[in-house]
């Protein structure tokens, strides 16, 4: 990794004199994000570390308890990450960006400063089944099934998909793309919907060529029910917003991406966090280039590991970027967040490489030590997570010694990263 002249960036020679010592300038290998005990420069290379066998894959985690400045460290990170370079271009990045501060999103300030294009998901209409997105046939069967399953066990009806419905499903989405592919309509749920409803000319013929072993009337009932969940994300409760005809494939190719989420309520960001992860990993596996992130950047997103929609496209997601080498930051209280929610919750952390370690309360700490043994997590490490300042982390990689430091904001940065109260608390400002 290669850095930029940031101060061309920022212009702002005094904020780099925080991030040195003596004549040696901030640019360091590797991301800069504050100061060591020793007063040596804190930054730390997620590329670079998984190529000298440091850690296997660039994922991290960021804890700590609340008003320590969890989401300040994420923005530092962001900022200067974003100002670096991957071989011959800039990073590419996409931020997630959910609670709203003051009238606008957390992190809208950074989103605005770094040029990002931000599209605000509660008005994008996205579409589940963009053929520009990447996504295979099977994958938007997985998806589609999952969305059924989510749509009723939100109206508190069985949430089971049925082998005839998953058959349905599969005829329908291969007719969709059969028609698009003959120069028919852009693949959509209303579309799907239509399809569906057409049930009677559909050929018999599943798309492994083999011959449909229901009753027609099982088929046409598996159809309607489908129509039932689908018609609510086509002008139903959920409205359009994932049932619409656009396509993001323009925003997507973007270097800078800001979802924002502000507007949309916790169950449809559930759907749309899921849709949005499939086609992550859809562009990875198709190694769809233009749309490949070098960073992503996310917030207290445990809540929607409770829900399968959702833990199953991003267990993929962060499986695939292990092998692809992507850079991923999460944000969230404590690791037992995840650890007590199911198997797919848990089983994320353990592609987590490295951690960033805010003050920790004792329960916290006593679930470290169960998790990476005494003699990692040592009586002076814990009593030192017990007591660290506020915009204090440690920076922890299982297997080698923590390396803690103060994040030292520039005045250019402090601007952006003190866009709301919990923030202006995090740098000790009232």
């Amino acid at each position: 990794m290669t850095a930029d002249n940031f101060q061309s960036k920022t212009g702002e020679a005094d904020g780099l004199a925080l991030l040195s010592t003596g004549g040696q300038a901030m640019g360091r290998r590797g991301i800069p994000v504050g100061i060591r005990e020793d007063g040596q420069p804190m930054t730390f290379d997620p590329w670079q570390d998984v190529e000298d066998g440091k850690i296997p894959a660039p994922i991290f985690m960021t804890t700590g308890e609340i008003k320590f400045g969890k989401t300040g460290l994420q923005k530092i990170v962001q900022i200067r990450g974003t100002l670096l370079s991957a071989g011959d271009r800039p990073i590419r990045v996409a931020v997630d960006g959910f609670k709203r501060n003051e009238g606008i999103p957390e992190y809208a300030p950074v989103a605005e400063a770094l040029g990002a294009e931000t599209i605000d998901l509660s008005t994008a209409r996205l579409n589940m089944f963009d053929p520009l997105m990447g996504m295979t046939q099977p994958s938007e069967l997985a998806i589609s099934r999952d969305t059924v399953s989510y749509l009723r066990a939100q109206a508190n009806t069985p949430a089971i998909v049925t082998d005839s419905e998953s058959t349905a499903l599969r005829v329908a989405i291969e007719e969709m793309h059969r028609r698009f592919d003959n120069g028919g309509d852009l693949p959509s749920v209303l579309h799907l919907l239509q399809v569906l409803n057409n049930h009677q000319d559909l050929t018999p013929i599943l798309p492994d060529g083999n011959v449909m072993n229901m009753p027609r009337l099982e088929f046409s009932s598996a159809c309607i029910a489908l129509m039932h969940a689908f018609m609510r994300l086509d002008g139903g409760d959920y409205g359009n917003m994932i049932g619409g005809t656009n396509s993001l494939a323009d925003p997507f190719r973007k270097r800078i991406v800001s979802l924002d989420f502000s507007r949309i309520n916790d169950r449809e960001r559930i759907l749309v966090q899921s849709l949005l992860w499939g086609w992550r990993h859809a562009f990875i596996q198709q190694n769809m280039d233009e749309f490949i992130i070098d960073g992503m950047f996310g917030d207290e997103n445990h809540e929607q590991w409770k829900y399968a929609v959702y833990t199953r496209q991003m267990y993929a997601y962060v499986k695939q970027v292990r092998m692809s080498g992507g850079f991923i930051m999460l944000s969230s209280h404590w690791l037992g967040d995840f650890t007590s929610l199911n198997e797919w919750a848990s089983g994320m952390l353990k592609h987590v490489s490295g951690f960033f370690f805010g003050r920790t309360p004792k329960e916290e700490t006593d679930k470290l030590r169960e998790r990476f043994g005494d003699e990692e997590m040592t009586d002076r490490f814990v009593e030192e997570l017990h007591t660290l300042p506020k915009y204090h982390f440690v920076y922890y990689v299982p297997g080698y010694p923590p390396e803690k430091f103060k994040v030292v904001p520039t005045p250019w940065e402090l601007a952006l990263i003190d866009s709301d109260a919990a923030n202006r608390r995090m740098l000790g400002q009232n």
